[in-house]
Parts: structure tokens; C-alpha cells; sequence
């Protein structure tokens, strides 16, 4: 499966990853982000994270392919 990688920037710093994952992803409330995130289509630096873990400058977050293109 094909991942794109975004790196968390400086005004992401100290924020939650589901809060960032919004911002990136930009879908209607009803997205489920935290299924996502178990199912381990999105992770931060190459692993599974939960929700409400902070980002911080410089950390990769990946997102699987078709997340993107759909």
C-alpha cells in the first residue's frame, strides 16, 4: 500500500493528531479518523498513535494513498 508523508510544521506544534489529521485531510464531521487510526491507514513516524497524541515539529505523518485521492 502506497503511504504519502506529510511533515508537521511549526504551527502544528503541541497539537492533537486527530486535530492535524482534519486540518490535512479536510472531509465532513462525518469522518472517521480514529478508525483510521486503528486500522493503521494513518500513522505518526511509522507507527500506530492514538488520537489524542501531540505532534511535533518535524514529526512524519503518513496517510494512506487512497485517503488522498478520494
Amino acid at each position: 500500500m502506497e503511504f504519502t508523508t506529510f511533515t508537521a510544521g511549526k504551527d502544528d506544534e503541541g497539537k492533537r493528531l486527530d486535530r492535524v489529521l482534519r486540518a490535512i485531510l479536510d472531509r465532513g464531521p462525518g469522518f472517521n479518523i480514529f478508525q483510521l487510526l486503528r486500522k493503521k491507514l494513518i500513522r505518526l513516524n511509522c507507527s500506530k498513535s492514538e488520537p489524542s497524541t501531540r505532534v511535533h515539529e518535524g514529526d512524519k505523518i503518513e496517510i494512506a494513498g487512497f485517503l488522498i485521492a478520494g
